[in-house]
């Protein structure tokens, strides 16, 4: 198998053997920056922000197995519907145990980290060599991954869940199967499975439809699979009976507004705009490649788009409940990862493909700086794909004037689309009641980005300029300083929160009864007291997997989003913002809580400050150790508030047990 490009850190056939030293000198040059910049880059590409989003969940998950009788009792975790199908739980439940939260969370950010970047690695040694692949490599670091629901999903994450492990495990099977190494491809395929089986699936269907191209077995071996599914299915079998089942309305109308990204028809329109990007640079590298890798490219675009057609079909239209839960769209996660490392074989490609080709590089470029802007974005794409097509068909002369024109008023073009977002980064940044990060929105914005991509073009363009040492150094030395600074994301409150340590005045101002805990503003009791909550955020997220879970979170929800206690973003997330930052506790919304038979034994309110607690509620002042920020918006401008004392209010006695 030979690679799409190469390197030039090997002396060319005719040089003399006065010129081997200076040519192995260079060679070892390009290996150190390689193996310090690279990596660097990678860490600083990336951020840590702690046990936040899904890490709540598989680190809640830990801690309620570590605590049954504590953070166990929680409705997320008693009626539990997901955790069982990987063997991260298991994985999660020892490092908390050994670590805590915080050093956990820590720890398995690290490994997704680490294996993501050596498959990465591994998968673009496949196409290229020498500074070749660290072209590819960089790419892979910095270009955005996010795919389907946008922007809410991406790849590559840098927190404790399982999905980034299993993606890597996916790259190194499809790594091993550019190589011809089945049986390698296949274990690691195994391993994927076995971490996140729904990110698994399209690894799965890519390597066994890349083979059955030459060995129709495999394609038969698919055919019997999915027979054996849908017998299954009209047996009864447990699990695969789900096939059959049609989500029920009350669940549907839930997921619809809790969870929309299930659900293609709800994706907002700029979720085009990533995927065009992303389909048309798969679909570029596949013209550039031959053999494996070419189908490798090819049958991944067909996976990714038949996920979406099955997920419209059997999830959007008829609602099939095994359908839903193992979401086919989520195959679009390979597409958007592909595309990282296919930018790079298209920038080392395409330049050497005549004006047509750079053309079609320059209009590449603007689809991916733009990213997710409509109708441009798709525009620009289909461009770039239709002038690498026609460059394939014969060679057409340009004036030489053509591509320099075209590339500046392309450039002024992103410039002015990409101003009006810097001055939205730049409105938040200077709002922020403290220091906040202004790296991130160099990332997002694509300045960064571009900056490296162009440094690595420059690094493989040009492989013994005088300087490259100095500049790898300058290089390197700002990547350490990104790393110290940006890398960990956290607040002092997060850090605070994940320590899991229980605070001794707030455990004995409720120790009195036992039960759930309702921490209006956030969800931070397991932390803080070890006690399941009432009713969180969090909880509503994995309520597709189990209906008792969505029903008793949808009518506790609904309950306080009619007491005015959170707003309907709760209920229907994606589709507004959050009008009800800090609630507001009064008597009479306490009262008709507490009259519940599932009422929680202890609502936590927060206070601004100098805020007391309402009149006609019995309540104590918690002061926490650590304030708690959270942003808001008035008429369209940020807005933050920031809190450290709470109002512990009890909401039944003692003689109820406990929920």
């Amino acid at each position: 198998m030979t690679p799409v490009v190469e390197g030039a850190d090997v002396p060319p056939r005719d040089a003399t053997a006065a010129d081997a030293p200076a040519a192995k000198g260079v060679a070892g040059r390009h290996a150190a920056i390689a193996i310090f910049c690279i990596p660097a880059l990678w860490i600083a590409a990336t951020t840590f922000i702690g046990i936040d989003g899904d890490a709540r969940i598989y680190m809640g998950r830990a801690m309620a197995d570590l605590d049954p009788g504590g953070v166990g009792r929680d409705i997320m975790f008693a009626q539990d519907g997901q955790a069982g199908f990987s063997i991260f739980r298991l994985v999660a439940a020892r490092a908390v145990g050994w670590l805590g939260p915080k050093d956990a969370a820590l720890v398995l950010a690290f490994c997704d980290m680490a294996a993501w970047f050596t498959a990465m690695v591994a998968f673009a040694g496949q196409f290229a060599r020498g500074r070749a692949r660290g072209v590819l490599v960089v790419c892979a670091a910095v270009l955005p991954v996010t795919y389907g629901f946008y922007p809410l999903l991406q790849a590559r994450e840098i927190v404790a869940v399982p999905r980034p492990l299993s993606e890597a495990c996916v790259l190194l099977a499809l790594a091993a199967l550019c190589r011809g190494r089945t049986a390698l491809s296949l274990a690691c395929l195994a391993a994927a499975a076995l971490m996140h089986p729904i990110m698994a699936l399209p690894g799965i269907a890519v390597v066994f439809l890349v083979l059955g191209l030459r060995d129709r077995r495999w394609l038969a071996a698919i055919a019997i699979g999915l027979i054996a599914t849908i017998a299954a299915a009209l047996a009864g079998v447990p699990f695969f009976a789900r096939l059959g089942v049609v989500i029920d309305p009350p669940w549907r109308g839930l997921l619809d507004g809790r969870n929309p990204y299930l659900f293609v028809t709800h994706w907002p329109a700029t979720s085009v705009a990533p995927l065009s990007v992303q389909c048309a640079t798969v679909a570029v590298a596949a013209l550039i490649c031959q053999g494996r890798q070419r189908a490798i490219f090819m049958v991944a675009l067909l996976v990714a788009l038949s996920g979406v057609a099955v997920s419209w079909l059997l999830g959007d239209v008829l609602s099939l409940l095994l359908v839903v839960q193992a979401q086919p769209w989520r195959a679009l996660w390979l597409i958007a990862v592909l595309a990282m490392p296919a930018f790079g074989l298209c920038a080392l490609d395409l330049p050497r493909r005549g004006p047509l080709g750079t053309l079609a590089l320059v209009f590449l470029g603007l689809a991916w700086i733009t990213f997710d802007i409509m109708p441009l974005t798709p525009l620009a794409a289909i461009m770039a794909l239709m002038l690498v097509l026609a460059s394939r068909m014969r060679h057409t002369a340009l004036s030489p004037v053509v591509v320099p024109a075209v590339s500046g008023i392309v450039a002024v073009l992103a410039v002015c689309l990409k101003w009006q977002e810097a001055r939205g980064a730049l409105s938040y940044i200077q709002s922020a009641p403290g220091p906040t990060d202004i790296v991130g929105p160099l990332w997002r914005l694509g300045l960064l980005p571009l900056v490296f991509i162009g440094l690595a073009l420059a690094w493989h363009r040009w492989p013994r300029w005088r300087f490259e040492p100095f500049a790898a150094s300058l290089v390197l030395a700002t990547l350490i300083g990104l790393v110290a600074t940006t890398w960990d994301r956290r607040s002092a409150a997060t850090r605070r929160i994940e320590a899991d340590v229980h605070d001794p005045t707030l455990v004995a101002l409720t120790a009195s009864v036992p039960g759930e805990v309702l921490w209006l503003a956030n969800d931070d009791e397991w932390y803080w007291l070890g006690r399941p909550e009432w009713n969180g955020i969090i909880q509503g997220a994995g309520t597709v997997f189990s209906r008792p879970l969505a029903m008793t979170w949808r009518e506790r929800t609904s309950f306080l989003v009619a007491q005015g206690l959170i707003d309907q973003g709760r209920l229907h997330a994606w589709r507004a913002p959050a009008t009800i930052i800090v609630p507001t506790l009064t008597a009479p919304v306490l009262a008709a809580l507490c009259v519940r038979q599932d009422a929680p034994a202890w609502v936590v309110a927060p206070l601004l400050a100098g805020q007391a607690i309402p009149a006609g509620i019995d309540g104590t002042i918690w002061h926490a150790p650590v304030a708690e920020t959270l942003a808001g918006s008035v008429d369209d401008k940020p807005v933050w508030y920031a809190y450290d004392r709470y109002a512990v209010v009890p909401c039944r006695t003692g003689t109820r047990p406990p929920v």
